[in-house]
């Protein structure tokens, strides 16, 4: 079973596919705000099925010995962790090859020796203890003074600045507001088929995929979490952030993603975590995925997840068809007949088609997803010609 699965890579090719065929969100000086726009079909079900294939990813990828830090502060983390290691690696090695040494040169030679009688060396014992103690304390001073930045953000860092997010977790999934973002909200999607079924498709089933955490580059992250249940812990390596959620206070935390203009043009700006406390019989699959995009690509993404909501209201109606559909979309422009608004009601059919689609091809209902297709086909001409006579 696919549940909870991890949405992820799509976000960012989602975001420069739009910046390549469109306008970026910007104000104008007297404050106007030009919206981006999708080309036409094929680039909006090219970015579904780039965020379908990354929703329904079967497992987190193994990262590098001590992962691969993208971070300042998990630079730091990381750097020290090695610091410490190769200083601590004599002591745990050196006397392992004392005493196999000893074992083989005073051992029983079966010729008479009598072994040593002495007790205690005391310049020994008080060496031995002494240069671990030492070393203790040196190592101390930098470790402290990590674990204290951790706890709170540079002080240079101002609210206008920051990006704040407010995790929520649960039995089994992560919730993530955006309350600068005029309170967005993201918890999961149901890959509910009741929709199609009523339509009279052959298909049937519900499940549920994670959804991402979107983060800016360059950009400190400062996070309010809280549980709704149990104790969970958000966790994610690359960013060397980790921390206990509570149902009963909120916790803190923080980081500030720095991915490379190589990285970032590679694709190489999606991470992955998990839930690190003991929460349930679903603990395996409380994943965590997250993705690093520029501060235009995340207004973009903003404003089409803003649109998310009122767009698929109008969803099941296309799945059912008939004269419905006119009322609906009559209904879903009034409030806005920009073509963002409209292009957000040909993503979210074309989302939900594929994802579902995909779904089934992933559970080798090959069939099933073909079908599906065919009628993603007809609806696509469904929802034009709705949009064009509300339009005209």
């Amino acid at each position: 079973m696919r549940n909870f699965l991890q949405t992820g890579s799509l976000c960012i090719v989602m975001l420069l596919a739009l910046v390549s065929t469109t306008t970026l969100i910007a104000a104008d000086g007297a404050g106007d705000v030009a919206v981006a726009q999708v080309a036409d079909w094929e680039q909006i079900e090219g970015l579904a099925s780039e965020f379908s294939a990354a929703r329904q990813a079967d497992a987190l990828e193994t990262s590098a010995f001590f992962g691969s830090p993208v971070s300042k502060i998990a630079r730091e983390i990381k750097e020290l962790t090695w610091w410490e290691f190769f200083i601590f690696i004599p002591f745990l090695v050196g006397p392992q090859i004392a005493l196999l040494y000893i074992i083989f040169r005073y051992r029983d030679r079966k010729d008479g020796s009598k072994a040593a009688t002495f007790m205690a060396n005391h310049k020994l014992e008080i060496a031995w203890t002494l240069i671990p103690c030492v070393i203790l304390v040196g190592v101390a001073f930098p470790g402290l003074d990590l674990l204290y930045r951790m706890e709170l953000p540079p002080a240079d860092v101002h609210a206008d600045r920051s990006l704040t997010v407010e995790v929520t977790g649960e039995q089994f999934i992560w919730g993530y507001k955006y309350p600068d973002q005029d309170g967005l909200s993201l918890k999961s999607t149901a890959i509910n088929f009741k929709q199609f079924t009523d339509a009279g498709l052959d298909v049937d089933g519900s499940w549920t995929l994670q959804e991402p955490l979107v983060v800016v580059n360059d950009r400190v992250v400062e996070m309010r979490l809280r549980s709704n249940d149990v104790i969970h812990a958000w966790g994610l390596q690359a960013f060397g952030a980790k921390k206990d959620c509570y149902p009963d206070r909120d916790t803190h935390l923080w980081f500030d993603p720095a991915v490379s203009d190589e990285d970032m043009a590679a694709g190489k700006n999606f991470f992955e975590g998990q839930c690190y406390e003991l929460c349930g019989w679903g603990h395996g699959i409380m994943l965590i995925s997250s993705v690093v995009v520029t501060q235009d690509d995340f207004d973009i993404w903003a404003e089409l997840q803003s649109r998310r909501s009122a767009a698929s209201s109008i969803i099941e109606d296309l799945v059912a068809g008939g004269a419905a559909v006119e009322t609906a979309v009559q209904a879903y422009l009034e409030k806005d007949k920009s073509p963002v608004a409209q292009d957000a009601a040909r993503y979210w059919l074309a989302s939900t088609y594929i994802t579902h689609a995909d779904f089934l091809k992933n559970n080798a209902n090959e069939a099933q997803a073909t079908e599906l297709l065919a009628d993603y086909k007809k609806k696509q001409v469904l929802l034009d010609g709705a949009i064009a006579k509300v339009m005209n």
